[in-house]
């Protein structure tokens, strides 16, 4: 982070400079969309001051505020977790979903839930018991660097720029994510059996589509 330069009178503001360099691209992207971008060329610095207001605060916060709406949602296993399944005999699966921090335990267990009446249906199957289930929780620490802000206020003049700057500094912050994680191992029937508790695979699919307001029944 670096002191820019502002017209005489502009209000203080703080950007990220490129000087020496010819020119500086910064682009955030997130999901394959520009968050924030800053484009500043050598001969713009000397010829005309340069007032910008985007700093690398604002930047992180930006992101920050794109990821707080990533919550986990039902698909298939991807970067923010999901389900996933490996059939281990003819009617035998284990069925897994991987929750991230924005997710809570008991919707990753409805999740498992549902996927083990989904991989039932789409093998030919009507009804399944559960054998085998094991939730758990990854808990996941991160430690962001400490950050320098300088704020600067001044003019351009010929080669020379006069003002003052005042810089600000962060320390750094831990943070504590609690990832859920749910595995269930099923045995799938194309009757309803005996002797056991067992699931309608319909109504599991049914009922949990409908309490979280997912796609219609299929």
């Amino acid at each position: 982070m670096y002191p820019c330069p502002t017209r005489a009178g502009a209000p203080t503001v703080s950007c990220t400079f490129l000087w020496p360099y010819q020119r500086l691209v910064w682009v955030v992207l997130f999901r394959g969309t520009t968050i924030a971008a800053l484009w500043v060329t050598h001969d713009e610095y000397r010829t005309t001051p340069v007032e910008v207001g985007i700093t690398m605060k604002i930047i992180i916060t930006a992101l920050i505020l794109a990821l707080i709406g990533c919550g986990t949602t039902y698909k298939s296993k991807g970067f923010t977790g999901g389900f996933s399944e490996i059939q281990l005999a003819e009617n035998v699966f284990e069925i897994s979903f991987q929750g991230n921090a924005f997710v809570d335990a008991a919707t990753v267990r409805d999740y498992a839930m549902l996927r083990a009446a989904e991989v039932t249906l789409e093998y030919g199957y009507e009804y399944f018991t559960l054998i085998e289930e094991d939730d758990s929780i990854k808990t996941v620490t991160a430690t962001t660097g400490g950050s320098a802000t300088t704020n600067y206020q001044g003019a351009v003049s010929g080669n020379s720029v006069s003002g003052t700057a005042q810089t600000q500094y962060s320390p750094p912050q831990t943070t504590t994510y609690n990832k859920p994680a749910s595995r269930k191992t099923i045995i799938t029937y194309i009757e309803k059996p005996e002797n056991v508790i067992s699931y309608s695979a319909v109504f599991v699919r049914d009922s949990i589509k409908k309490a979280y307001k997912l796609n219609g029944p299929d």
